[in-house]
């Protein structure tokens, strides 16, 4: 009796390490700054905190769905990505471009008018759906997070572990979205110490940041038939 309780303490010690790798694996893959952190910011700086929870949901969904992909070496998926990377950042530029230019025309925005009626319910939930839409293909649309996952799952000694899926896939979706949530957080506290017309030059900067993402994007397309 004893060993067998041992055995089970010693699973779920290694549950709990495995779990706390695969968070810092979804921690460190969202924390660069990049599309998804700039629509972040510019949603918290603007008081639409739940538009930017629901963001990153779709963000963080996509990297669990990534890190199941590294974690399994789903060939399918992975073939897709390799052979269709160039397509995939072209779409993803014209996605970032078109959204990094309506950041900068929206630099003015304020935080709407809180929803009343059964239009204005539906109208917010369509934005939440939308907001965790756009969160889920950017980071799709990005090959560099699935590479990513692999390097860092061999350097943490995840990739021997698909018995533990369950723990590892959670906790790459709970570290992710715990950057975000952090991010978020920090852009709703310091977007009243900020005044207004320095708010609106943070939010054409941030959109200006998502433009050139996308350029960039293209440039590396371009580089790649030189």
């Amino acid at each position: 009796m004893a060993a067998a309780r041992s055995g089970s303490s010693g699973g779920r010690y290694g549950d709990g390490i495995v779990l706390l790798k695969a968070m810092l694996a979804g921690f460190i893959i969202a924390v660069p700054i990049g599309a998804i952190g700039a629509l972040c910011l510019r949603r918290g700086l603007e008081g639409r905190w739940l538009l930017g929870i629901a963001t990153a949901f779709g963000a963080a969904t996509a990297d669990a769905v990534l890190a199941a992909a590294a974690l399994f070496g789903l060939s399918l998926i992975v073939g897709a990505v390799v052979e269709n990377q160039e397509l995939l950042r072209f779409v993803g530029g014209i996605v970032l471009v078109y959204l990094g230019a309506r950041m900068i025309v929206h630099r003015h925005d304020v935080v709407p008018a809180k929803a009343s009626g059964p239009l204005e319910q539906r109208e917010r939930k369509r934005d939440l759906s939308g907001a965790a839409s756009t969160g889920f293909v950017l980071t799709l649309l990005n090959p560099a997070v699935l590479v990513a996952f692999f390097a860092i799952f061999a350097a943490l000694g995840l990739t021997g572990h698909q018995s533990q899926s369950g723990v590892i896939i959670g906790g790459a979706f709970a570290g992710s979205m715990m950057w975000w949530l952090a991010l978020i957080g920090l852009a709703v506290g310091l977007r009243d110490r900020i005044p207004l017309n320095l708010l609106a030059v943070t939010n054409a900067a941030l959109g200006a940041l998502v433009v050139i993402l996308g350029i960039a994007s293209w440039m590396t397309l371009v580089r790649l038939y030189l």
